[in-house]
C-alpha cells in the first residue's frame, strides 16, 4: 500500500495522534454522523457491517449500543488502537481485527456485508490509485444491494483553503517536499496545542469524487457536505457519500 505517512504516528503510544483517538473509545456519534447513518441506525433487524479504520472502536460501539442485532466486524491498521478498542468495548460482540484497506486479507471467506462504513476519511490516507484498489477490494465483500457510507476530504472547502495553501507553502519551503494539487499535510489543534505532521492526506473536489467511484465500480446515491447534514451549519471540510455497487 502506498501510505501517505512517512511515519505512522498511530503505532506510537506517546504520539498526539494515538492519544487523540484512544480517548475517543467511548465517545458517542456526532450529530452529523447520526444523520448520515440514519437509515442504518433506524434498522432493528440483523445486518452485517464492516467498519474500516475503526481506531478505538467509537463508531462500531455506538452502532452496537443502538442495535444489538447488528453483526459488526471492524478493522484498523494500528494494532495499538485495536488493543484499546478490544479492551474498552469487550462487553459487545464486535469482532476487531487487523487489516489493510487495500488488501482486506483477514475477512473470512464467504462473508458479505449489508453495509460498509469508511468514515474518518480513512481512505484519504492512501494515494488515489490505492483508493481505487481499496474500493474495488470492498466490492468483493459488499452485497449487491449493499451500501457504503464513506467520508472524504473536501479540497474546495472555503474554510480550509487559506490554511491549506499557507501550510503547504510553509512545508514546501521548510522541507522541500513536492506535493501535487490534492496532497496537503495534516494538522490538528487540541486545546492550546497545535500539531503539524509531515504525514499527508488526499483531498478531493466534487469532480474527482465522482470519477473515483465510477472507476471503482460504485454508483453515488447521495453526496453531502457537513452543512447539508446540519441544516446549513458546520465546516465543509469533508464529503459524506452514500454509494452502492453498480
Amino acid at each position: 500500500m502506498k501510505n501517505l505517512y512517512p511515519k505512522n504516528e498511530y503505532q506510537d503510544k506517546s504520539s498526539n495522534e494515538f492519544l487523540y483517538w484512544a480517548k475517543k473509545a467511548q465517545s458517542p456519534l456526532k450529530k452529523y454522523e447520526e444523520i448520515f447513518l440514519n437509515n442504518l441506525l433506524r434498522s432493528n433487524t440483523e445486518k452485517r457491517i464492516l467498519e474500516a479504520g475503526t481506531g478505538a472502536g467509537r463508531v462500531a460501539a455506538s452502532l452496537q449500543k443502538n442495535n444489538e442485532k447488528l453483526i459488526i466486524d471492524a478493522f484498523d491498521s494500528s494494532k495499538l488502537l485495536l488493543d484499546v478498542a478490544k479492551k474498552e468495548n469487550s462487553k459487545y460482540g464486535i469482532k476487531f481485527f487487523y487489516d489493510d484497506i487495500t488488501k482486506l486479507k483477514n475477512i473470512p471467506k464467504g462473508i458479505n456485508y449489508d453495509y460498509a462504513i469508511y468514515l474518518g476519511q480513512v481512505i484519504s490516507f492512501v494515494d488515489l490509485e490505492n483508493q481505487k484498489i481499496a474500493l474495488k477490494k470492498l466490492l468483493k465483500y459488499l452485497k449487491k444491494d449493499g451500501i457504503l457510507y464513506i467520508s472524504l476530504c473536501n479540497h474546495n472547502s472555503s474554510r480550509f483553503i487559506y490554511i491549506r495553501n499557507l501550510i503547504t507553502i510553509l512545508i514546501k519551503t521548510i522541507f522541500t517536499f513536492k506535493y501535487d494539487f490534492h496532497l496537503i499535510p495534516r494538522f490538528r489543534v487540541t486545546g492550546t496545542k497545535f500539531t503539524l505532521s509531515r504525514d499527508l492526506s488526499w483531498w478531493h473536489n466534487r469532480k474527482t469524487v465522482i470519477k473515483l467511484f465510477e472507476d471503482s465500480g460504485f454508483k453515488i446515491n447521495k453526496l453531502y457536505l457537513r452543512k447539508d447534514l446540519l441544516s446549513g451549519r458546520g465546516i465543509n471540510g469533508f464529503f459524506y457519500i452514500e454509494a452502492v455497487p453498480k
